[in-house]
């Protein structure tokens, strides 16, 4: 595509919104900023009951389109489905752009041809701070990076060819999280994308951020990438990256999603539904951190007996001019101890946890259930 037909070219912006009417302004303000000026905004409101209306009617060109609330993914296939651009970005209602965001995706688009889409840095804002995430280059090949991980870390800062995005049907919507890991997945079976240096958009954390809910997080995640099974068993190049990534989910976020679970059974915040449904999505899709707890478990117990063995065979009676009390500190602090040494490869006990549980488990769910065939009686 020559650089004169990439200016020439209508870019769709699509920005689906829920309860952040009090976000959209911003968003749609720093689309009006950008330098690539052949635009088209839509803005979906997916069933939101605050006024989105108000809001996109004070910005001249921005076209609405109202539906009920059905989710995330589907408020930005309804926003596909009525683009008029050969390139398309989803920008969340409570992200920004900066100025030339538009313009730098096309420019990558534009030397790389072939590729499906086109992904750059973006700010993410904590609090006051401002922090960098640039696009980070690795040389290996796409799908088998993003099998371990998703390194695209905004999908503001990515730039679709239209028909790339409608070849593959667009985004997964029985998913509640983790559809644009999906979607990437999907699009770089058939393509590639291409990395770019330019910091395109800003990514705001608060309270209501999707990414901080573990347990959504958790499910999302590992549907995405286990949908992608059938076509990396026979591959041991990607189906390592695979295997690398379950473990990558497994432990960012079911590592947050148990702890939350006990959380929910301490204190006066008690709330047993709550823990009972960490527990049990961590036995669907994390076994591995029950063994993990058990084995550290073990080794408590272990490091425990050791420690009175080695008490009792010395013969040493205690120490009775230590008060009562500072005696069963120390013997608190020296049990301290020894749990540590005993359990101090924690990694490394989760390695190894992970490798007992059955391979069956990186299978989906519905294979591990399903019944073994009924055996034939002869005549």
């Amino acid at each position: 595509m020559p650089a004169a037909e990439a200016l020439s070219s209508l870019v769709s912006i699509v920005v689906p919104c829920y309860r952040q009417a009090h976000f959209l302004r911003s968003a749609l303000a720093s689309i009006s900023l950008q330098t690539h000026r052949l635009l088209d905004v839509i803005v979906v409101d997916d069933g939101s009951p605050d006024d989105v209306a108000s809001v996109v009617h004070g910005h001249a060109g921005v076209r609405l389109v109202r539906q009920e609330n059905r989710g995330l993914p589907a408020a930005r296939n309804a926003g596909l489905a009525v683009a008029r651009g050969d390139f398309v970005v989803f920008l969340d209602a409570d992200d920004v752009l900066y100025a030339n965001g538009i313009a730098a995706g096309m420019e990558a688009l534009t030397t790389h041809p072939a590729a499906s889409f086109a992904a750059g840095g973006y700010t993410m804002r904590v609090g006051g701070v401002l922090r960098r995430n640039p696009a980070e280059h690795t040389g290996e090949p796409a799908y088998e990076r993003m099998l371990r991980s998703n390194f695209v870390g905004m999908h503001g800062a990515v730039l679709f060819r239209r028909t790339a995005l409608v070849a593959v049907g667009g985004f997964r919507e029985d998913l509640t999280s983790c559809e644009d890991f999906d979607l990437y997945l999907r699009m770089l079976r058939f393509g590639d994308l291409v990395l770019h240096d330019t910091i395109v958009a800003e990514y705001r954390r608060h309270d209501s951020n999707m990414s901080d809910d573990a347990a959504r997080m958790l499910v999302g995640y590992m549907s995405a990438l286990r949908a992608q099974w059938p076509h990396v068993r026979h591959h041991p190049a990607l189906r390592a990256a695979y295997e690398a990534g379950l473990r990558r989910g497994r432990e960012s976020y079911g590592e947050v999603l148990a702890a939350q679970g006990r959380r929910a059974l301490a204190g006066e915040g008690f709330d047993l539904w709550r823990a009972a449904r960490a527990f049990a999505l961590l036995l669907r899709y994390y076994p591995g951190h029950f063994v993990a707890r058990a084995l550290r478990l073990a080794a408590r117990r272990a490091g425990l007996a050791l420690s009175r063995g080695a008490r009792h065979s010395s013969g040493a009676a205690p120490d009775q001019s230590v008060p009562a009390p500072h005696r069963i500190e120390a013997r608190r602090n020296a049990t301290a101890r020894a749990d540590a040494r005993a359990v101090a490869p924690t990694a490394t006990v989760r390695r190894v946890a992970a490798t007992a549980v059955p391979r069956a488990a990186a299978l989906p769910l519905a294979a591990r259930l399903s019944p073994p065939p009924k055996a034939t009686e002869s005549a």
